[in-house]
C-alpha cells in the first residue's frame, strides 16, 4: 500500500473484479470505489464464458484502453482478485501495443501460472 501510494502514485485505479451486477458472488465486496485517496475509480467487471477471451471481453477490453487513451489518467493501477486471466491478458495487450517481442510477452505471462493464488492450476490447461 506504501509503495502503491507513497512511489508509484496512481491517479487512476482500473479494478476488472467481478461485482454483484455481473453474477451473483461479487470479488470486490460490492465496493463502487477505490481504497486509495485522490484517485479516479474505473470498475470494469470482466466475466468470461468461454477459452477466448479476447472475444467474451471485447468490450470490457475496449473499455478499459479508452481509460488508457487519456493521457490524464496516468499513472493507472489495473488489477483483478489474483492477477493472472484478466490482468494478464491487459498487460499483454498493453505491451504488445508497446512493441514488447511474442516471445517475451509469452513467457511473461506464463510465469503467473506457478504464483502461489489459492487454487491448483491443471499443467495440461497451460499448456493448451
Amino acid at each position: 500500500y506504501k509503495t502503491l501510494t507513497k512511489t508509484l502514485k496512481p491517479t487512476t485505479e482500473i479494478d476488472m473484479r467481478m461485482t454483484l451486477g455481473k453474477n451473483d458472488n461479487p470479488e470486490n465486496g460490492n465496493m463502487d470505489d477505490t481504497m486509495f485517496k485522490d484517485i479516479h475509480y474505473v470498475s470494469v467487471p470482466m466475466d468470461w464464458h468461454s477459452d477466448n477471451m479476447m472475444i467474451d471481453l471485447r468490450e470490457e477490453i475496449r473499455d478499459i484502453f479508452k481509460v488508457y487513451a487519456d493521457k490524464d489518467n496516468y499513472p493507472v493501477y489495473l488489477h483483478c482478485s489474483i492477477g493472472t486471466d484478466r490482468t494478464g491478458l491487459v498487460s499483454y495487450l498493453m505491451g504488445a501495443l508497446l512493441g514488447i517481442h511474442y516471445d517475451d510477452l509469452y513467457k511473461d505471462y506464463l510465469f503467473s501460472n506457478f504464483g502461489n493464488i489459492g487454487s491448483s492450476r491443471d499443467e495440461y490447461a497451460i499448456i493448451k
